[in-house]
């Protein structure tokens, strides 16, 4: 508990349910007692529902916050006993004083509260409800926060009150000024009911929230709320690994070989059934969260197990690695045709999550006959998922055109797409979803034609100089918190454009040449780029190696903890790159440049 990470809440809680003394706490991590008695309180209202779950400890329980879910799992009962249990005890809202008391202040900005009577929220009437992606992980937020104010935008423009639902503190969707109302909340069923409940909205929009608010659809249409574009079935379509395969099968689409399995021993038998390499997931989260490639046994189990705890419960799938090109499109649909701004191109072959690839548009490898198949593909899809509004669709490029994943929602790519073609994705798509149709909206089905002269080039910013010993290679699952644009005539003047703002790459060339480690320069395909390039290259085996004074890059695909190039360039401030296909890239735009 004396070292402050990501896991010291959940040992400070073990802590005071062992009845360590808060003085003794506060010594060792030198939190603030008002902090940490708080948390002993939490500890003491599951010790009471853990002990004696009477009405009276759940109630208190469930006004100092305590969920429905969490009392239920301590008391070892259902959630609806528990919600039956405290039903005396309705949740009221509370608007938020911006001015602390200091001046009068009336905002539409509300929060939930068991302490009170009366509800300072009354309906708007004739209201859309928008949920937002809650408090998700830096670097994954931002593109649905700017998705989720562009559809309150369109809901307003249409004629509805735009009702938010959200609660990370760092987004413009939180800001009270933005939609007509908004509730600051937890994005969960038993928080999300009491507020349709009083508000009664036309519909809830899910599409712009992530995977946060599209795993919420299927239990908010259970309970009678109408969910509007992509109707929930089509949803679960694209997450149930059977029903997808067989879905492709049916549209005679290519989809590498795979399965689902819920444990260890089905995951060996189907990983010998399939072949590695494999492409191993959870199903139903955002940013590759524990998802990787796996080659053998050995590597299988840990894996597994990781991707058992991440899934909650649901399916994980495991398909058979296709190594190719990947790519990409966002898809824009009324139900019975669909628009594709634009095809994107992943610099980073396929096993990198698409978050932390570097992206092109328009694509600079794949032939007309390529990109002719991923538009029919596309319209396939969204004609047989009758989506209505955005989804979002993956492929590997290599004998053929593979698809390998289909999100019913805005994806990460939206903000980058409407930038680069000049359509508010966003706002197109929620008039889609509101009922009109690619007609009335002036968008011909199909691919956006003409292309753009200019190469826009969307390259992740990464933060591994503030999260030491972290691990730098490029995998499936993502690691960016951030992304910036580079925007040129070429592709070479957009790649340094973007270059040097994600990888500080101002003034490298060729001859500064590059610093490596012994596990990184053994591996075949390294070997054989730095010989075709004749690059002056620097093996080191630990950090105090790395030149006092140098302008290499460092290169490493060693994962280990203590990777000596990746410990010494961070430290040094020197660009460190972690995936070959970014540094063959460099390599090749650099060669170009300087020979003009």
């Amino acid at each position: 508990m004396t070292h402050p990470t990501d896991q010291r809440l959940f040992y400070l809680l073990a802590a005071l349910q062992a009845g360590w003394p808060l003085a003794k706490l506060a010594t060792l991590t030198q939190i603030t007692p008002f902090f940490l008695s708080k948390l002993q309180h939490i500890a003491q209202l599951i010790r009471n529902i853990k002990q004696v779950p009477t009405s009276q400890h759940l109630l208190s329980a469930k006004k100092y916050g305590v969920s429905l879910a969490t009392m239920a799992h301590y008391a070892q009962t259902s959630v609806a006993t528990i919600a039956a249990m405290t039903a005396d005890l309705p949740f009221v809202y509370k608007m938020v004083d911006t001015c602390a008391g200091e001046f009068a202040s009336v905002t539409p900005y509300f929060y939930s509260t068991a302490f009170g009577q009366t509800n300072e929220s009354h309906p708007l009437g004739h209201s859309i409800l928008v949920l937002g992606s809650g408090p998700i992980r830096i670097g994954q937020g931002i593109e649905f926060d700017y998705t989720t104010v562009h559809c309150v935008k369109a809901i307003q423009q249409a004629g509805y009150h735009a009702i938010v639902v959200n609660n990370n503190p760092e987004t413009v969707s939180t800001d009270f000024s933005t939609s007509d109302k908004l509730y600051f909340e937890p994005l969960t069923i038993e928080r999300l009911m009491p507020i349709i409940a009083l508000e009664q909205p036309a519909g809830v929009i899910v599409q712009f929230g992530g995977q946060t608010a599209i795993n919420l659809a299927h239990q908010l249409t259970k309970l009678g709320v109408t969910v509007l574009g992509t109707s929930v079935s089509a949803t679960d379509l694209t997450e149930d690994r059977q029903s997808f395969a067989d879905c492709l099968r049916l549209l005679k689409i290519a989809q590498a070989a795979g399965t689902t399995v819920t444990e260890l021993s089905g995951a060996r038998q189907a990983a010998h059934a399939i072949g590695y390499p494999l492409l191993v997931r959870p199903s139903f989260v955002l940013g590759g969260r524990a998802m990787a490639i796996v080659h053998n046994d050995h590597e299988l189990t840990p894996v597994i197990k990781s991707a058992v705890a991440a899934g909650h419960g649901a399916p994980i799938l495991m398909d058979q690695y296709l190594a190719g090109t990947e790519c990409e499109v966002d898809v824009l649909s009324d139900g019975t045709s669909c628009f594709i701004p634009g095809i994107m191109e992943h610099i980073e072959g396929a096993g990198v999550h698409s978050g932390d690839s570097i992206t092109v548009y328009p694509p600079q490898h794949l032939s007309p006959a390529v990109q002719d198949k991923i538009v029919t593909i596309a319209t396939k899809l969204a004609q047989h998922l009758h989506c209505v509004g955005m989804m979002n669709i993956q492929f590997v490029v290599t004998d053929d055109v593979y698809v390998i994943d289909v999100n019913p929602r805005a994806s990460r790519t939206v903000p980058y797409m409407s930038k680069v073609t000049h359509l508010p994705l966003a706002q197109l798509a929620t008039r889609l979803i509101l009922g009109q149709s690619l007609a009335t909206l002036g968008l011909v089905p199909g691919l956006l034609t003409p292309v753009p002269q200019q190469i826009a080039i969307k390259a992740p910013v990464f933060s591994f100089n503030k999260l030491p010993q972290s691990p730098v290679v490029l995998s499936p699952e993502m690691k960016s918190t951030g992304e910036t644009l580079g925007i040129g005539p070429t592709f070479t003047t957009a790649w340094h454009a973007a270059m040097a703002d994600s990888y500080h790459l101002e003034t490298w060339h060729t001859v500064d040449g590059l610093i490596t480690d012994i596990a990184t320069v053994a591996q075949p395909a390294v070997q054989e780029l730095f010989a075709a390039n004749h690059l002056t290259v620097t093996t080191i085996a630990n950090t105090t190696d790395w030149p006092a004074k140098t302008k290499a890059v460092g290169f490493t695909l060693n994962d280990q903890p203590d990777n000596p190039v990746a410990i010494a360039a961070l430290n040094h401030g020197q660009p460190l790159i972690t995936a070959i296909d970014t540094l063959k890239t460099l390599l090749a735009s650099t060669t170009t440049m300087v020979s003009k």
